[in-house]
C-alpha cells in the first residue's frame, strides 16, 4: 500500500509540468477532468473526450471567452498541440482563457462539450 501511496503521488506531483487540466463541462452542466500531455494534438483531446464520456458520434469543443458570451471551437485537428493553442489563447490580449480555480489551486481550464445528447445518463 505504501508504494502504491508513493506512486500515485509522485504522479500527482509531476502532472502540471507534463500535463494540462482540463474541466469538460456538457450542455446539462455535468463535469469532469480530463488530463492531456501537453504535446499532444488537439485530435487527441476530441478522442479522450469521447472516450471518456463513452461517445461514438461527433461532438464538439470550445472554449468560452471570459466575462463573454463568446465561444471559441477547438479544431478537431492532429496538427496542432494542446501547447500550442493554449499558449496561443492564453497570451492574447485579453486572455481568451483562464484558470478557473485561483490560487493556490493547479491550474485547470475548461473546456465544454457539446453532444447534443444530455439525456444520456452517466453512470450508464
Amino acid at each position: 500500500m505504501n508504494i502504491y501511496n508513493t506512486k500515485l503521488d509522485d504522479y500527482l506531483r509531476e502532472m502540471p509540468s507534463k500535463m494540462f487540466s482540463f474541466e469538460v463541462t456538457k450542455s446539462c452542466n455535468y463535469s469532469t477532468f480530463i488530463f492531456m500531455y501537453k504535446n499532444e494534438t488537439l485530435f487527441d483531446l476530441y478522442n479522450r473526450v469521447s472516450h471518456h464520456f463513452d461517445l461514438n458520434h461527433n461532438i464538439k469543443l470550445f472554449f468560452r471567452i471570459p466575462h463573454h458570451d463568446d465561444d471559441i471551437i477547438i479544431p478537431n485537428t492532429p496538427l496542432q498541440t494542446v501547447r500550442t493553442l493554449l499558449n496561443e489563447y492564453i497570451t492574447s490580449s485579453p486572455p481568451r482563457i483562464s484558470p478557473i480555480y485561483d490560487m493556490p489551486l493547479p491550474v485547470v481550464y475548461r473546456i465544454y462539450l457539446d453532444d447534443c445528447d444530455c439525456s444520456a445518463s452517466i453512470l450508464s
